[in-house]
């Protein structure tokens, strides 16, 4: 039997004893793949760990059952996911785990080891529509302003030179590059080399997860060297553009505007920003950059046809304003 195999055993059987102990109510295409994400990184779990999301508390006392030397600390988030997680931790007889409602239970205490699955995104609630439009390195500064606070706090309950573990979906794209950035700024370093991708279902949503681990640990990183090892991995391959790999490569790579318009629903909202660019360094050809809600996309042609694309863009202006969007047009040598 391979090392998969007896992980996965040893998560199934304790799938199998929550049911047994009638603790229900989980997520367990979820807790297998958060179970399986923390046997990997069992050896970074200190003698003193705090799981900055614990809600229920399922994914806190498989941690706890399999490290009976350490003690584990959990923050639910609301009186009945406390209850709940409480009743989880009796009915499994672990002794080694406690739960607190907020971070206010806390107090002043400092852990070895966080733990942040999927902890960032649900904690920091604000219109992630004002960012979207913005370029590259405005959205990167936006949202590190956004989570300073948060991680500010977080990372007060880690002690010196403490390691911190966390899970958080691939597509928060820029947005994620900010929350590194926070963590830069309160003296953790980013590990490229413990980083890897996670897939799993979440069973409520029916829906597919890609989630991915990243590890930190106390030291100085700039935030340059933080973001050329994130970028390796969450810019995805030549096969597949996000959101975040669109705004960088034009953040990188482009030039002047050559043209562009941007779109306005009748509420104000922006809802599509187009544009053709030069290129740096390559007078011989120019980027194609398309954003709206749904997606964002960047593509690349020879100068040979510029006429053709800014014909096209136009075509799609004149679209967007029989559609009744409110058009803000941009010529040469302006900025979007």
């Amino acid at each position: 039997m391979g090392k998969f195999e007896r992980q996965m055993g040893v998560v199934n059987g304790y799938v199998e004893k929550l049911a047994l102990a009638e603790a229900g109510g989980f997520d367990e295409g979820m807790l297998k793949s958060f179970g399986m994400w923390i046997m990997n990184s069992k050896e970074e779990l200190g003698e003193t760990v705090l799981d900055v999301n614990a809600k229920e508390g399922y994914f806190t006392c498989f941690m706890a059952s399999l490290n009976a030397d350490k003690q584990f600390t959990g923050v639910a988030g609301s009186a009945k996911e406390l209850e709940k997680a409480i009743e989880v931790k009796n009915k499994l007889g672990l002794t080694n785990v406690e739960f607190v409602e907020d971070y206010f239970g806390l107090e002043d205490r400092q852990f070895a080891t966080l733990v942040m699955p999927m902890a960032f995104a649900e904690y920091v609630p604000f219109d992630r529509m004002t960012l979207r439009f913005r370029p590259f390195n405005e959205q990167l500064k936006g949202y590190a302003k956004i989570y300073d606070e948060y991680i500010g706090a977080v990372t007060a309950y880690a002690a010196e030179g403490a390691n911190i573990i966390a899970a958080e979906k691939v597509d928060m794209g820029t947005e994620l590059y900010g929350v590194l950035d926070d963590f830069i700024y309160y003296g953790f370093k980013f590990r490229a080399d413990a980083t890897e991708k996670l897939e799993c279902i979440d069973d409520v949503k029916k829906e597919k997860l890609v989630l991915v681990s990243m590890s930190f640990t106390w030291g100085e990183e700039t935030s340059e060297e933080l973001f050329v090892d994130w970028a390796k991995l969450a810019l995805g391959n030549k096969n597949q553009m996000s959101d975040c790999m669109a705004d960088y490569i034009l953040f990188t790579t482009g030039g002047k505007l050559i043209e562009g318009y941007s779109a306005f629903d009748k509420s104000g909202n922006q809802a599509a920003l187009c544009g053709i660019y030069e290129v740096k360094d390559d007078p011989a050809s120019f980027l194609m950059y398309q954003a709206t809600i749904p997606e964002k996309n960047i593509r690349r042609f020879p100068m040979t046809r510029k006429l053709e694309l800014v014909k096209t863009l136009s075509r799609d202006n004149e679209i967007a304003k029989k559609s009744g969007f409110q058009i803000m047009d941009f010529g040469v040598n302006n900025k979007l």
